[in-house]
């Protein structure tokens, strides 16, 4: 039997949860921290032009359930 993790009612997703646990390890937390901190902004402009770009249809898929979020 496997167990429904929920949160206001509704079933959370297994991207979400693993999501989560990453957001809430303190090692990754802290990379994410020094590695915003140190970006510049021609380095973001690439940076958010690879997130997008490289994989347009993940860009686009999550833009698609935006609203619905």
């Amino acid at each position: 039997m496997t167990e429904q993790i929920t949160r206001e009612g509704r079933e959370v997703g297994l991207a979400a949860r693993v999501l989560r646990e990453l957001v809430r390890t303190p090692a990754f937390r802290e990379l994410v921290k020094l590695n915003l901190a140190e970006t510049d902004p021609e380095r973001a402009r690439e940076l958010v032009r690879t997130l997008l770009w490289e994989d347009p249809n993940l860009s686009l898929s999550a833009a698609g359930v935006t609203p619905d979020a």
